[in-house]
């Protein structure tokens, strides 16, 4: 296959890493992307033109290159899937609902404390693939995966997973929850050991599915969590059970992973505090793109909770969702393209409600209508991309909000 020429779909970081692994095996790749100038914008192969394609995570399901890539008998690779045929050390996978990459950051954290090395990839750092082509002397790669990434892994191959949580997420692009869910559940199906978060059974026995021998649903370990910083508290403290779990039944002391966990400095946009005024305390959690993660934010500080939230829609029952949020706040200050639609579900409620145009506005309507005890919680539970790059440029907005409020008031 020495010089054979190999489509790459999608010119973003994840298809250049693959370009530059192809080369790499003395491959030629061939980047197609319908935005990108350095790439070919029509995709249109030949029968046996090529022996495969690789494709990058999130093209939807419905993309005319798949079909394309189909009627021209080429079969689809992942990224994944090429960076896991190449990489010779060990794989560990992380992936889930929430949490995926603080989990991620900690067993990277643990196993080079432990004396063994390792670096994050996949949604967190670079992409498999590009690890992979460094040809680095990493034992392990501890890799963070969507179900977008997954969805095009056929079949996947590595020493093990953790599976944190399973609730309703990305049904902008799955057609259907169980869609959602079967993209993640191919790792059970490999027979690679996983460790879940026991939403995870429950959900696989919904869809009707059997519990094989290789699933372990993983119950709270308090005696052994940390007795203090981030993993000693919701939502955290579950995914320190996660990778005790793991940690333990790979054989490794657990003194190691607890000794790291307790100096396990949060990440930016997780339940992130910022500052405190006249009793108020603000939290930054960006990063909560999704119902789950929201609800879970709630139910991690104490009220009264000024709840700051919307963004750009993902699916989901946005009625369902508005009748459970709105038992854990105490008022909701709303932006971006679901504000509206929100409020009305809200509203029902009783709860007090206000829509504004942007971030800024419904964080300062927050702060002026909070009591000098509230804790205003920004944890959007949507996307960002109706207003922002992503969720960390969406956070920065609100930190820098935070510290002009706190700036301003000092200089008083």
């Amino acid at each position: 296959m020495k010089g054979q020429r190999i489509p790459v779909l999608g010119a973003g970081m994840s298809g250049r890493a693959v370009a530059t692994l192809l080369e790499r095996r003395g491959l030629e790749p061939q980047l197609f992307d319908e935005r990108a100038p350095e790439a070919s914008r029509t995709f249109s192969p030949k029968r046996g033109e090529c022996p495969f394609c690789v494709i990058s995570p999130g093209f939807a399901q419905n993309h005319p290159w798949r079909a394309v890539a189909a009627q021209a008998g080429i079969p689809l690779l992942g990224e994944l899937e090429l960076g896991a045929s190449a990489w010779e050390g060990s794989l560990l996978c992380v992936t889930g609902t929430n949490g995926k990459t603080t989990l991620t950051s900690l067993l990277e954290q643990a196993l080079n404390a432990a004396g063994e090395t390792a670096a994050v990839c996949g949604n967190i750092g670079k992409p498999l693939s590009a690890l992979a082509a460094e040809e680095s002397t990493v034992e392990w790669a501890v890799c963070e995966m969507s179900s977008f990434q997954l969805f095009d892994w056929a079949d996947p191959v590595a020493e093990a997973a953790i599976w944190t949580n399973f609730d309703e997420d990305h049904l902008d692009w799955h057609p259907s929850l169980e869609d959602y869910f079967r993209a993640k559940w191919k790792l059970v199906e490999s027979g690679m050991p996983v460790y879940a978060g026991p939403d995870v059974e429950i959900a696989a026995r919904s869809f009707g599915l059997s519990i094989p021998g290789n699933l372990f649903s993983v119950a709270e370990v308090a005696a052994d969590r940390p007795a203090s910083g981030i993993f000693s508290r919701a939502p955290f403290s579950r995914l320190y059970d996660l990778a005790h779990a793991w940690w333990i039944a790979s054989g490794r002391d657990s003194r190691s992973l607890r000794e790291v966990a307790l100096k396990f400095k949060g990440l930016p946009h997780r339940l992130e505090p910022i500052g405190q005024h006249e009793g108020r305390s603000f939290f930054n959690d960006s990063k909560a793109t999704n119902f789950h993660a929201a609800l879970a934010a709630c139910d991690s500080i104490e009220t009264p909770i000024c709840w700051i939230g919307g963004g750009a829609p993902k699916g989901g029952d946005l009625g369902a969702f508005a009748a459970e949020i709105a038992k854990k706040i105490d008022s909701a200050d709303l932006f971006g393209r679901t504000g509206p639609e929100l409020a009305v579900f809200l509203e029902k409620t009783g709860i007090p409600v206000r829509v504004h145009s942007c971030l800024e506005e419904a964080a300062s309507s927050a702060f002026s209508h909070s009591s000098s005890t509230a804790n205003l919680l920004f944890s959007p539970g949507f996307a960002s991309f109706d207003q922002f790059s992503g969720y960390s440029e969406r956070g920065e907005a609100f930190r820098k909000w935070v510290l002009g409020l706190l700036n301003r008031v000092e200089s008083i």
